[in-house]
């Protein structure tokens, strides 16, 4: 089982908040005592026509504290300050990729929203599954299911938290 994790980060200053970026891939991949293998996150950055993408199987030399996953964010920014026009590994499991060359596969993804039902009853199959997380209803998100998994809205690296403790709960 793979998820994946697509986060739409629409702000024009959102790439100069590096602590944004290392609490969301601590969120999403951190556990007690490893990483999560099965986890894909893409950051899609619309203003400057990037996709982030940190694939779990590939991830090597990545800790918990803010400080370290900054080394690597502060590279992301290097590459993105001229967005490039093939795919670049920054580090080991992350790439920076254009926009226009990305293939975002969302047809089996849910839109989580604080509308729609609880993922608890939306979730129909504990398969490969993704989560589109953004501001606003997007046009990543068209076609896709409305899913809640918080009451009220989150920032979205707590929202990746939820999103994980729900999944494994209910996926084991």
């Amino acid at each position: 089982m793979t998820r994946e994790f697509v986060v739409v980060l629409t702000r024009e200053d959102s790439l100069e908040d590096a602590p944004l970026f290392a609490r969301m891939v601590n969120a999403a991949f951190f556990l007690s005592h490893d990483i999560r293998r099965d986890v894909i996150l893409r950051v899609v950055l619309e203003s400057r026509g990037v996709v982030i993408s940190f694939v779990g199987a590939k991830l090597r030399h990545i800790h918990v504290d803010e400080q370290s996953m900054l080394g690597v964010v502060r590279k992301i920014f290097r590459v993105c300050s001229t967005p490039p026009s093939r795919s670049v590994s920054v580090h080991s499991g992350v790439l920076v990729e254009p926009l226009s060359r990305v293939r975002l596969s969302l047809d089996r993804c849910y839109f989580v929203s604080v509308q729609g039902p609880w993922l608890s009853e939306a979730l129909e199959e504990c398969g490969d599954v993704c989560f589109v997380l953004a501001e606003e209803a997007h046009k990543y998100a068209e076609g896709a299911r409305r899913v809640r998994v918080t009451a009220s809205p989150k920032p979205v690296d707590t929202t990746l938290v939820v999103l994980n403790i729900e999944i494994d709960r209910l996926c084991g």
